[in-house]
């Protein structure tokens, strides 16, 4: 039991940090994380550069690191 109200915790701070990321950055990072789009798919499909993409994923990840206190 106490290991599923950690898992739901957790779920729900992901949830969330990924909300509290700009527009742009969301989209990049939902676009690779549950879509599994490649940095080329996601850049085609947004109509961005793939360095554009690159940069965004960086961003949030370590942001979403951050917000979930994950590198302690």
């Amino acid at each position: 039991p106490e290991s599923g109200i950690r898992e739901r915790e957790f779920e729900f701070m992901l949830e969330k940090a990924i909300g509290n990321l700009p527009e742009k950055t969301r989209a990049v990072f939902i676009l690779n994380a549950f879509e599994g789009l490649s940095y080329e798919q996601i850049a085609t499909t947004l109509d961005i550069k793939k360095g554009t993409v690159s940069s965004r994923l960086h961003w949030a990840r370590k942001h979403l690191i951050q917000a979930l206190d994950m590198d302690r």
